[in-house]
C-alpha cells in the first residue's frame, strides 16, 4: 500500500472565502475553482496540475494524508459530487498531519508544524499572491509554475511530517482525531427544547 499526501488549491477572495461563507457555501460558490491538486507519495511519485487531469484510479487501495484533512476531505467529496473524481475510487484510509502536529505539541498550521518539527521554513507568499486571482490570471502573469511548485512543496512537507512522526502517533489518539473530524462533517444531535429552556433560565438568573 502506498501513502499519498494530497493538497488542494482553490480560488479565494474577500467576498469568496471559507471563513465568512462556511465550507458548503464556499465550495458551491460559482467563483470557487479548485484549480490545482498536488501529490507526493512515499515511493517518489510526484504530480501537480488540474484535478480534471489526474488519474484518480491511482489512489485505489492506497492511503491518503493531508494537512487539515477536515478541509481537504470536503474538497475531495465535492469533486466526487461534481464528477471530477470517479465515484468508484476507494482509498484504504486517510489521516491528518495537522492533527498529528498538535499531538506532537507543534502549531497546527503547515508553516508552524514544518518549522517546529522539520526545521523547514515554508513560505505562503504564493498563496497570498493568488488572493482574488484566478488560475487564468496566474498563467497570464507567468506565475503558473511558481504556484505549482508551491502546491507540490506543501504536499511534500505534509508527507515528510507523516513519515517522520506518524509511527509515534498512538492508535487511540488517531481514532480520537478521526471521530472529532467526523463530528465536524456530520454535526451532532442537539436537544433544542432543553437548550431553549437553559437559555431562558440563564436570562432569569442574569435578571
Amino acid at each position: 500500500m502506498r501513502t499519498f499526501a494530497i493538497d488542494f488549491e482553490s480560488f479565494y477572495s474577500k467576498e469568496c472565502e471559507i471563513r465568512t461563507q462556511g465550507p458548503y457555501h464556499y465550495l458551491n460558490d460559482p467563483r470557487c475553482d479548485v484549480y490545482l491538486v498536488s501529490f507526493a507519495a512515499d515511493d517518489g511519485f510526484r504530480w501537480v496540475g488540474r484535478p480534471e487531469d489526474f488519474e484518480w484510479r491511482l489512489l485505489d487501495g492506497n492511503f491518503l494524508v493531508a494537512h487539515n484533512l477536515s478541509w481537504d476531505g470536503l474538497v475531495f467529496a465535492h469533486l466526487v459530487q461534481k464528477g471530477i473524481i470517479p465515484k468508484g475510487v476507494k482509498i484504504a484510509g486517510a489521516a491528518c498531519t495537522a492533527n498529528l502536529a498538535c499531538f506532537c505539541g507543534a502549531r497546527r498550521s503547515l508553516k508552524g508544524a514544518a518549522h517546529t518539527l522539520l526545521g523547514v521554513d515554508v513560505s505562503k507568499d504564493e498563496r497570498k499572491w493568488m488572493r482574488g486571482k484566478t488560475w487564468a490570471d496566474a498563467v497570464a502573469a507567468g506565475k503558473a509554475e511558481d504556484i505549482k511548485a508551491y502546491a507540490l512543496r506543501d504536499a511534500e512537507v505534509c508527507l515528510a511530517l507523516w513519515d517522520k512522526y506518524s509511527p509515534n502517533w498512538p492508535a487511540h489518539e488517531r481514532e480520537l482525531a478521526r471521530q472529532t473530524m467526523l463530528i465536524g462533517w456530520r454535526g451532532f444531535r442537539v436537544d433544542q427544547h432543553r437548550v431553549d429552556a437553559g437559555i431562558a433560565h440563564l436570562e432569569r438568573v442574569k435578571f
